[in-house]
Protein backbone atom coordinates (compact mmCIF):
# COMPACT_ATOMS: atom_id res chain seq x y z
CA UNK A 1 0.00 0.00 0.00
CA UNK A 2 1.17 3.28 -0.98
CA UNK A 3 1.70 6.16 1.58
CA UNK A 4 1.47 9.10 -0.20
CA UNK A 5 0.23 12.42 0.83
CA UNK A 6 -0.32 13.88 -2.64
CA UNK A 7 -1.85 13.23 -5.89
CA UNK A 8 -0.25 11.10 -8.73
CA UNK A 9 -0.30 12.51 -12.51
CA UNK A 10 -1.04 10.16 -15.32
CA UNK A 11 -0.48 12.09 -18.59
CA UNK A 12 0.35 10.83 -21.85
CA UNK A 13 -0.54 12.25 -25.37
CA UNK A 14 0.07 8.53 -27.47
CA UNK A 15 -0.52 5.52 -24.46
CA UNK A 16 -4.12 3.72 -23.71
CA UNK A 17 -4.98 5.81 -20.58
CA UNK A 18 -8.09 4.23 -19.68
CA UNK A 19 -6.08 0.74 -19.53
CA UNK A 20 -3.36 2.26 -17.62
CA UNK A 21 -6.00 4.06 -15.36
CA UNK A 22 -7.18 0.92 -14.89
CA UNK A 23 -4.14 -1.65 -13.54
CA UNK A 24 -2.53 1.30 -11.57
CA UNK A 25 -5.76 1.43 -9.40
CA UNK A 26 -6.10 -1.98 -9.98
CA UNK A 27 -2.47 -2.36 -7.98
CA UNK A 28 -2.80 0.58 -5.99
CA UNK A 29 -6.40 1.38 -4.93
CA UNK A 30 -6.35 4.03 -2.28
CA UNK A 31 -4.49 6.03 -5.18
CA UNK A 32 -5.35 9.59 -5.53
CA UNK A 33 -4.76 9.37 -9.67
CA UNK A 34 -5.77 12.19 -11.33
CA UNK A 35 -5.76 12.01 -14.99
CA UNK A 36 -5.01 14.72 -17.47
CA UNK A 37 -6.25 17.12 -18.38
CA UNK A 38 -8.72 16.67 -15.19
CA UNK A 39 -5.94 17.11 -12.56
CA UNK A 40 -7.53 19.36 -10.53
CA UNK A 41 -5.48 21.12 -7.59
CA UNK A 42 -2.26 21.31 -9.53
CA UNK A 43 -0.37 21.92 -6.28
CA UNK A 44 -1.19 18.04 -4.90
CA UNK A 45 0.27 16.50 -8.04
CA UNK A 46 3.25 14.60 -6.23
CA UNK A 47 4.81 12.51 -9.04
CA UNK A 48 3.96 12.22 -12.34
CA UNK A 49 3.63 8.92 -14.56
CA UNK A 50 4.30 9.67 -17.97
CA UNK A 51 5.21 8.90 -21.87
CA UNK A 52 4.81 11.90 -24.31
CA UNK A 53 2.98 14.45 -22.33
CA UNK A 54 1.75 17.89 -23.26
CA UNK A 55 4.81 19.79 -24.13
CA UNK A 56 5.92 22.26 -21.00
CA UNK A 57 2.56 20.62 -19.02
CA UNK A 58 4.94 19.19 -16.18
CA UNK A 59 6.58 22.64 -15.23
CA UNK A 60 2.89 23.72 -13.45
CA UNK A 61 2.79 20.83 -11.27
CA UNK A 62 4.59 22.90 -7.99
CA UNK A 63 5.10 20.53 -5.75
CA UNK A 64 6.23 17.68 -8.48
CA UNK A 65 8.95 15.38 -6.62
CA UNK A 66 9.76 13.01 -9.38
CA UNK A 67 8.65 11.52 -12.99
CA UNK A 68 8.12 8.01 -14.65
CA UNK A 69 8.20 7.34 -17.66
CA UNK A 70 5.97 4.57 -19.69
CA UNK A 71 8.83 4.41 -21.77
CA UNK A 72 12.23 3.32 -22.02
CA UNK A 73 13.19 6.56 -24.31
CA UNK A 74 12.86 9.47 -22.10
CA UNK A 75 14.55 12.20 -24.89
CA UNK A 76 11.30 14.51 -25.08
CA UNK A 77 11.38 14.47 -21.09
CA UNK A 78 15.25 15.50 -21.20
CA UNK A 79 14.89 18.33 -23.76
CA UNK A 80 12.29 19.94 -21.23
CA UNK A 81 14.35 21.98 -19.44
CA UNK A 82 11.67 23.49 -17.26
CA UNK A 83 11.99 20.17 -15.23
CA UNK A 84 15.53 19.72 -15.60
CA UNK A 85 15.99 19.80 -11.78
CA UNK A 86 13.55 16.59 -11.57
CA UNK A 87 14.51 13.20 -11.10
CA UNK A 88 13.06 10.80 -14.24
CA UNK A 89 13.47 7.22 -14.19
CA UNK A 90 12.57 4.96 -17.39
CA UNK A 91 10.64 2.21 -17.88
CA UNK A 92 12.30 -1.05 -16.84
CA UNK A 93 9.90 -3.93 -17.53
CA UNK A 94 11.52 -7.36 -18.88
CA UNK A 95 8.78 -7.60 -21.10
CA UNK A 96 10.14 -4.30 -23.25
CA UNK A 97 13.15 -6.40 -23.56
CA UNK A 98 11.59 -9.81 -24.41
CA UNK A 99 9.77 -7.57 -27.16
CA UNK A 100 12.52 -6.54 -28.59
CA UNK A 101 14.43 -9.98 -28.76
CA UNK A 102 11.66 -10.94 -30.13
CA UNK A 103 11.42 -8.60 -33.40
CA UNK A 104 14.93 -8.53 -33.67
CA UNK A 105 15.36 -12.45 -33.82
CA UNK A 106 12.73 -12.40 -36.53
CA UNK A 107 13.65 -10.30 -38.60
CA UNK A 108 17.33 -11.20 -38.53
CA UNK A 109 16.27 -14.99 -39.60
CA UNK A 110 14.03 -13.49 -42.14
CA UNK A 111 16.61 -11.94 -44.05
CA UNK A 112 19.54 -14.65 -43.29
CA UNK A 113 16.77 -17.62 -45.32
CA UNK A 114 16.10 -14.53 -48.11
CA UNK A 115 12.05 -14.58 -46.86
CA UNK A 116 11.11 -12.15 -48.35
CA UNK A 117 12.28 -13.30 -51.87
CA UNK A 118 10.13 -16.25 -52.28
CA UNK A 119 7.12 -15.10 -54.09
CA UNK A 120 3.26 -16.01 -53.61
CA UNK A 121 2.39 -18.28 -55.33
CA UNK A 122 5.25 -19.11 -56.95
CA UNK A 123 6.79 -22.83 -56.13
CA UNK A 124 10.55 -21.73 -57.27
CA UNK A 125 13.51 -20.78 -55.32
CA UNK A 126 14.73 -17.56 -56.09
CA UNK A 127 18.38 -18.72 -56.49
CA UNK A 128 20.11 -21.61 -55.06
CA UNK A 129 22.16 -21.07 -51.69
CA UNK A 130 24.44 -24.06 -50.81
CA UNK A 131 24.72 -23.17 -46.87
CA UNK A 132 22.15 -21.62 -45.01
CA UNK A 133 23.29 -22.38 -41.41
CA UNK A 134 22.98 -19.33 -39.02
CA UNK A 135 26.53 -19.53 -38.99
CA UNK A 136 27.39 -18.10 -42.53
CA UNK A 137 25.71 -14.53 -41.44
CA UNK A 138 27.54 -12.63 -38.98
CA UNK A 139 25.44 -10.29 -36.84
CA UNK A 140 26.56 -6.91 -35.50
CA UNK A 141 25.04 -5.35 -32.58
CA UNK A 142 25.37 -1.65 -32.05
CA UNK A 143 24.74 -1.04 -28.54
CA UNK A 144 25.30 -3.62 -25.92
CA UNK A 145 23.09 -2.19 -23.44
CA UNK A 146 20.33 -4.30 -21.66
CA UNK A 147 18.50 -5.22 -25.05
CA UNK A 148 21.50 -5.56 -26.92
CA UNK A 149 23.17 -8.03 -24.64
CA UNK A 150 19.74 -9.52 -24.55
CA UNK A 151 19.50 -10.02 -28.59
CA UNK A 152 22.81 -11.12 -29.10
CA UNK A 153 22.08 -14.07 -26.07
CA UNK A 154 19.50 -15.17 -28.30
CA UNK A 155 20.88 -15.02 -31.27
CA UNK A 156 24.19 -16.83 -30.18
CA UNK A 157 21.74 -19.43 -28.83
CA UNK A 158 20.88 -19.86 -32.64
CA UNK A 159 23.65 -20.56 -33.90
CA UNK A 160 24.99 -17.05 -35.29
CA UNK A 161 27.90 -15.30 -35.24
CA UNK A 162 27.38 -12.55 -33.31
CA UNK A 163 29.84 -9.53 -32.44
CA UNK A 164 29.15 -6.21 -30.85
CA UNK A 165 30.07 -2.52 -30.03
CA UNK A 166 29.79 -0.22 -27.33
CA UNK A 167 31.18 2.61 -25.16
CA UNK A 168 33.10 -0.66 -23.07
CA UNK A 169 34.33 -3.26 -23.84
CA UNK A 170 31.87 -6.43 -22.85
CA UNK A 171 32.24 -9.60 -21.99
CA UNK A 172 29.24 -11.37 -22.68
CA UNK A 173 29.96 -15.34 -24.06
CA UNK A 174 30.39 -16.17 -28.22
CA UNK A 175 30.25 -12.67 -28.41
CA UNK A 176 33.58 -10.76 -29.63
CA UNK A 177 33.54 -6.70 -28.37
CA UNK A 178 34.46 -3.76 -30.37
CA UNK A 179 35.41 -0.64 -28.89
CA UNK A 180 36.64 2.45 -29.99
CA UNK A 181 37.06 4.56 -33.49
CA UNK A 182 39.83 1.22 -34.88
CA UNK A 183 37.47 -1.33 -33.61
CA UNK A 184 34.11 0.63 -34.81
CA UNK A 185 35.87 -0.08 -38.31
CA UNK A 186 36.84 -3.75 -37.61
CA UNK A 187 33.19 -4.19 -36.48
CA UNK A 188 31.46 -2.98 -39.10
CA UNK A 189 33.30 -4.64 -41.88
CA UNK A 190 32.42 -7.78 -40.41
CA UNK A 191 28.69 -7.32 -40.08
CA UNK A 192 26.49 -9.06 -42.64
CA UNK A 193 23.40 -7.77 -40.79
CA UNK A 194 23.71 -4.87 -38.74
CA UNK A 195 21.17 -4.33 -35.85
CA UNK A 196 21.09 -1.03 -33.78
CA UNK A 197 19.95 -0.78 -30.48
CA UNK A 198 21.13 2.91 -29.39
CA UNK A 199 19.67 5.30 -27.24
CA UNK A 200 19.23 8.92 -28.15
CA UNK A 201 22.27 10.78 -27.40
CA UNK A 202 24.20 13.93 -28.46
CA UNK A 203 27.00 10.92 -29.12
CA UNK A 204 24.98 8.61 -31.19
CA UNK A 205 23.06 11.09 -33.59
CA UNK A 206 23.77 10.30 -37.23
CA UNK A 207 25.82 7.75 -36.10
CA UNK A 208 25.27 5.10 -39.07
CA UNK A 209 26.18 7.69 -41.84
CA UNK A 210 28.28 8.58 -45.29
CA UNK A 211 31.08 7.30 -44.05
CA UNK A 212 30.03 4.06 -41.13
CA UNK A 213 27.67 2.79 -44.05
CA UNK A 214 30.57 2.17 -46.30
CA UNK A 215 32.55 0.15 -43.74
CA UNK A 216 29.91 -2.01 -44.30
CA UNK A 217 30.31 -4.92 -46.14
CA UNK A 218 28.59 -4.73 -50.14
CA UNK A 219 25.03 -5.95 -49.81
CA UNK A 220 24.76 -5.54 -46.18
CA UNK A 221 21.37 -5.52 -44.08
CA UNK A 222 20.39 -3.21 -41.39
CA UNK A 223 17.69 -3.39 -38.42
CA UNK A 224 17.05 -0.51 -36.60
CA UNK A 225 15.07 -0.44 -33.23
CA UNK A 226 16.91 1.17 -31.66
CA UNK A 227 16.17 5.14 -32.04
CA UNK A 228 15.63 6.84 -35.74
CA UNK A 229 17.93 9.62 -34.58
CA UNK A 230 21.35 7.10 -35.05
CA UNK A 231 20.55 6.68 -38.89
CA UNK A 232 21.09 9.74 -41.46
CA UNK A 233 18.54 8.76 -43.83
CA UNK A 234 19.38 10.31 -46.84
CA UNK A 235 22.69 8.51 -46.14
CA UNK A 236 21.24 5.33 -45.64
CA UNK A 237 18.52 5.79 -49.17
CA UNK A 238 21.54 6.85 -50.80
CA UNK A 239 23.23 3.37 -49.90
CA UNK A 240 20.38 1.43 -50.55
CA UNK A 241 19.72 2.88 -54.61
CA UNK A 242 23.55 1.81 -54.70
CA UNK A 243 23.12 -1.59 -54.01
CA UNK A 244 25.54 -1.17 -51.20
CA UNK A 245 23.05 -1.73 -48.34
CA UNK A 246 20.60 -4.25 -49.39
CA UNK A 247 18.03 -4.33 -46.98
CA UNK A 248 16.51 -2.26 -44.33
CA UNK A 249 14.13 -2.84 -41.84
CA UNK A 250 13.37 0.04 -39.73
CA UNK A 251 10.98 0.45 -36.87
CA UNK A 252 11.98 3.68 -35.33
CA UNK A 253 12.36 7.69 -37.32
CA UNK A 254 13.23 11.03 -36.67
CA UNK A 255 9.19 11.92 -36.98
CA UNK A 256 6.50 9.51 -36.05
CA UNK A 257 4.59 8.62 -37.27
CA UNK A 258 6.43 8.51 -40.29
CA UNK A 259 5.25 10.72 -42.76
CA UNK A 260 3.18 9.82 -45.67
CA UNK A 261 5.63 11.71 -48.10
CA UNK A 262 8.54 9.79 -46.70
CA UNK A 263 11.15 8.36 -49.58
CA UNK A 264 11.39 5.23 -46.90
CA UNK A 265 7.55 4.02 -48.11
CA UNK A 266 8.50 3.68 -51.57
CA UNK A 267 11.84 2.38 -51.44
CA UNK A 268 11.27 -1.22 -52.34
CA UNK A 269 14.45 -2.65 -50.08
CA UNK A 270 12.77 -0.75 -46.74
CA UNK A 271 10.43 -2.68 -44.39
CA UNK A 272 8.88 -0.23 -42.37
CA UNK A 273 6.88 -0.99 -39.45
CA UNK A 274 5.18 1.47 -36.80
CA UNK A 275 7.59 1.52 -33.63
CA UNK A 276 5.98 -1.80 -32.77
CA UNK A 277 9.17 -3.54 -31.68
CA UNK A 278 8.50 -3.31 -28.03
CA UNK A 279 5.20 -1.55 -26.55
CA UNK A 280 4.79 -0.96 -22.70
CA UNK A 281 2.04 -3.18 -21.35
CA UNK A 282 -0.38 -1.60 -18.63
CA UNK A 283 -0.15 -4.73 -16.72
CA UNK A 284 3.42 -5.58 -15.66
CA UNK A 285 4.45 -2.08 -16.49
CA UNK A 286 2.01 -0.45 -13.63
CA UNK A 287 3.28 -2.67 -11.01
CA UNK A 288 6.89 -1.39 -12.14
CA UNK A 289 5.82 1.87 -11.27
CA UNK A 290 3.96 1.64 -8.33
CA UNK A 291 6.82 -0.13 -7.13
CA UNK A 292 9.58 2.96 -7.88
CA UNK A 293 7.26 5.22 -6.35
CA UNK A 294 7.31 3.60 -3.09
CA UNK A 295 11.14 2.91 -3.34
CA UNK A 296 11.41 6.34 -3.52
CA UNK A 297 9.05 7.26 -0.75
CA UNK A 298 11.69 4.98 1.23
CA UNK A 299 14.54 6.45 -0.15
CA UNK A 300 15.58 3.36 -1.48
CA UNK A 301 17.60 2.93 -4.63
CA UNK A 302 15.66 2.92 -7.60
CA UNK A 303 16.52 1.11 -11.00
CA UNK A 304 16.40 3.07 -14.48
CA UNK A 305 17.45 6.70 -12.80
CA UNK A 306 18.03 8.50 -16.21
CA UNK A 307 21.60 10.06 -16.05
CA UNK A 308 21.21 13.48 -17.73
CA UNK A 309 24.74 13.41 -18.62
CA UNK A 310 24.35 10.27 -20.75
CA UNK A 311 20.68 11.06 -21.66
CA UNK A 312 19.64 7.30 -20.85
Amino acid sequence: MLNLQGAVLLSSTEENIPRWTEELKKNAPDIDLRVWPDVGREEDIEFAIVARPPAGDLARYSNLRAIFSMWAGVADLLADESISHLPIYRMTDPGLTVGIVIYVVHHVTGLHILADEYKPRLWAHPFRVDNLSPECSCVGILGLGVLGTACANALVDLGFRVIGYSNTRKEIPGVESFVGQDGLKDFLGQTDILVCILPNTAETHNFMNRQTLAYLPTGAKIINCGRGESIDDDALLEALRSGHISKAVLDVFRTEPLPPEHPYWEEPNVLVTPHCASKPDPVSGSVRILDKIESFLKNEPIEGMVDRHRAY
